[in-house]
């Protein structure tokens, strides 16, 4: 199985920016787990063409509680913890994917795939 969140009903999304990128009452595969020093954050593939992005915790529901078989702790360093997939751990793989580098979309997608399936 894999982390599921639900966007919480009581999310105005057109009031904090967020209708382009998540929609209400979505239940979203979390694809990581960000902890920083004040705040935590869950990586999804948003409404944006399917983009990797944070959202605070606050916002959702957690709908299945299990973590992807595939997580590993990817950085512990200076009050921040992140688990996610192995992939995510080098610095500039997300930015890549932002970039649409083909390489890095194509790993981005193996990698999707493969937390679906687990969930």
């Amino acid at each position: 199985m894999a982390m599921k969140v639900i966007l919480k009903a009581s999310v105005d999304v057109d009031q904090q920016f967020l209708s382009s990128w998540l929609r209400p009452g979505k239940e979203y595969v979390v694809l990581s787990i960000e902890q920083l020093k004040n705040a935590a954050a869950f990586r999804l593939a948003s409404e944006n063409e399917g983009q990797p992005v944070l959202f605070e915790v606050g916002l959702f529901d957690v709908s299945e509680r299990s973590l992807a078989k595939s997580w590993v702790a990817l950085g512990i360093q200076e009050g921040i913890v992140e688990l996610g997939p192995e992939e995510f751990a080098s610095p500039s793989f997300l930015e890549q994917v932002f970039d649409h580098e083909l390489h890095a979309l194509i790993t981005y997608r193996v990698v999707m795939e493969r937390i679906l399936i687990e969930s």
